[in-house]
């Protein structure tokens, strides 16, 4: 008569051992929050440095200069030539030395001040910069009106320069346009282009 409380007593083992075994799978299945190896998240949210932070680390360590100071130095000019008509050649440059280089990099630009401009091109024409003949063409032009004052370019130019044993760039510059024609009521043969880039002043 004993079996039924050795039976009893092995059925509450047995529940109890279920129970336990049933706890634990419930830990393992889901993954424990406060074990095991790192999610993503949690690293993403640790000490470690992101890419952002080291492409800003980088950036501040940078000791170059940005911007516009990039340019070292940068000079600028212009030169009005008139014909004796209302008719004038502006003459613009931009001289730029780049950071940590002596000689600049010059831009010429030559351009007809007008109203009403009829021009028939011309060919082989000479651009002299210190001593050294530069070769250009100018298009066919006729822009402008009565109505204002237009400005059209006909000439671009760019070249190097260095600077003197002054640390000065001083180049004569000049050019004659052909013009064979007359404008506002003035005959114009031959318009006469020069001047001096120089600088620093």
């Amino acid at each position: 008569m004993k079996k039924p409380g050795i039976l009893l007593i092995f059925a509450v083992v047995t529940v109890l051992i279920a129970a336990s075994l049933f706890a634990c799978d419930n830990k393992t299945a889901g993954g424990d929050k406060h074990g095991g190896a790192p999610k993503s998240s949690d690293v993403a949210s640790s000490d470690v440095p992101k890419s952002s932070d080291v492409a800003s680390a980088d950036a501040s360590s940078d000791d170059r200069p940005g911007g516009d100071a990039l340019e070292s130095h940068k000079y600028s000019g212009e030169i009005i030539t008139e014909t004796g008509s209302p008719l004038r050649v502006i003459t613009r440059w931009t001289a730029i030395s780049p950071w940590g280089e002596a000689d600049y990099t010059v831009h010429m630009e030559m351009s007809f001040e007008h109203y009403t401009l009829e021009f028939a091109g011309k060919d082989g024409l000479t651009l002299n910069v210190g001593s050294i003949a530069h070769s250009y063409n100018i298009d066919k032009c006729i822009a402008g009106s009565n109505d204002g004052i237009s400005e059209t370019v006909f000439m671009t130019f760019e070249f190097i320069a260095s600077p003197n044993s002054e640390g000065k760039v001083k180049m004569p510059f000049a050019t004659s346009i052909p013009f064979l024609g007359s404008y506002a009521g003035v005959p114009i043969d031959n318009i006469v282009v020069e001047g001096r880039i120089e600088f620093p002043n």
